[in-house]
């Protein structure tokens, strides 16, 4: 692909002028445009179609209102398409913000859904978010938004930060106020999906009634860009590469070379409020997943008392969409956005897997009170490279291991007495000297 065009801009990051590095995203065109554009120009466009507002019925029962503009407090208009019921009423809606592109094919175009079987889900689905297929026909409306940026939405996009924040709540109050709305908004959606829903709920907006980020990511300097301090920028490259608007968008990894450390004000402004979420959250989080850490977290350091925690081993897109946990989901929506009184609360606050070797399952959504788990006995293991072990005592003696860095790699065993279970945090300190 060749060079994408760059500017710097300052922009307002919590009431602080930063200067950020942005990058032209890949330009919306239409088929014909994009016949007519050359081999170059094709490396930089993206087949999305072009603003066309109308109300019609993707299948029977469910009616879209398509490209609807909503204006922001500053005056920048996004659009998004709503779909819900075709009976007259009034709904809780379930919003999907993402820069995914607001219809399927848009934006993440030669994506798919990874382990989930063909036809699970329905075309008026986004990437990693609810399914108006289901949704729908179980009494809710849903929205699929594009943020400012993103598509034929004005503006440039400032990935995860408090403009993304400030946004879902202008948003959230508009919808409210629709004759169709019950006033009563949640948020949905795992991984990329999930990870605005608390940058949103840190703005506390009124009508917001619940929230479930299904794998969060929410420490970007430490969890996505930098983890243990090492920069890591090329799957953040690759997401973010495919992001399709008019405008430009922040780009992550240049600017964690031009703000190589955590503490300043371009970090901090991706870093979610969780003491101002005080609503009732439904987090889930995978034992193998690069979200693990920000989804636990998000749920420890949040303020609401209405929290629940479902950590599991599945990956996260059938884990999403599988049966049982649509229906799990839906018990918490109808609590919170329908009022329902279904006995939700009576959900165990935290419910694990404790996975053995290779597939099987020791035990599925054990109970738990809290996380970490009370009954916790934290040990402190020591290399020890004269043998390759750990120990529970430290080393008096100094040894080397050593390896080849290209095809080798240096095991250090540890060996149980007993049968342990170890369902909460490892750690690994290592001072290295080059």
């Amino acid at each position: 692909m060749g060079e994408v065009e760059r500017i710097t801009k300052t922009v307002d990051m919590s009431g602080e002028q930063v200067e950020i590095v942005m990058t032209k995203m890949m330009t919306p065109c239409t088929p014909e445009e994009f016949e007519a554009m050359s081999l170059e120009e094709r490396e930089h466009a993206k087949i999305q179609p072009a603003l066309n507002q109308r109300t019609y019925s993707p299948e029977e029962g469910i009616i879209c209102m398509q490209d609807i503009p909503v204006k922001m407090r500053d005056g920048v208009t996004i659009y998004v398409d709503i779909y819900k019921p075709e009976a007259e009423g009034k709904y809780p809606l379930i919003i999907s913000w993402s820069f995914y592109g607001k219809r399927p094919f848009e934006g993440q175009a030669e994506w798919q859904i990874m382990g989930v079987p063909p036809h699970t889900v329905s075309d008026m689905s986004k990437f990693e978010s609810p399914d108006p297929g289901y949704w729908c026909r179980h009494g809710y409306a849903v929205a699929n938004v594009d943020p400012r940026g993103i598509g034929h939405s004005e503006g440039d996009f400032v990935q995860f930060g408090t403009q993304d924040g400030k946004d879902g709540y202008d948003f959230i109050e508009w919808a409210a106020a629709q004759d169709w709305c019950n006033g009563r908004c949640g948020l949905a959606g795992n991984s990329c999906v999930a990870m605005t829903q608390w940058r949103i709920a840190a703005q506390q907006p009124p009508h917001l009634a619940c929230i479930a980020p299904w794998e969060s990511t929410t420490d970007m300097y430490r969890e996505s860009l930098c983890e243990g301090g090492i920069p890591a920028k090329s799957f953040v490259g690759f997401v973010m590469r495919e992001a399709c608007g008019i405008n430009y968008i922040d780009n992550t990894p240049l600017n964690l070379e031009k703000y190589p450390f955590v503490n300043c004000t371009y970090w901090k402004d991706k870093e979610p409020d969780f003491g101002k979420v005080k609503i009732p959250v439904y987090q889930t989080a995978c034992w193998n997943h690069l979200h693990l850490r920000g989804s636990i977290n998000a749920f420890r350091k949040c303020k609401s008392r209405r929290k629940w925690l479902r950590a599991h081993r599945n990956f996260e897109w059938p884990d999403a969409y599988s049966n049982e946990n649509l229906q799990d989901l839906e018990k918490f929506y109808a609590r919170y956005l329908k009022l329902e009184r279904n006995g939700w609360e009576l959900t165990p606050k935290v419910r694990i897997e404790v996975q053995d070797v290779g597939e099987f399952n020791y035990q599925t959504n054990r109970p738990e009170d809290s996380f970490p788990l009370k009954r916790t006995r934290y040990e402190k293991l020591y290399l020890d490279a004269s043998d390759n072990s750990m120990k529970t005592e430290p080393v008096a003696g100094e040894a080397k291991a050593s390896y080849d860095s290209l095809p080798g790699e240096v095991c250090l065993d540890y060996r149980f007495e007993e049968d342990t279970e170890l369902p909460g945090y490892l750690k690994l300190i290592l001072y290295v000297e080059s």
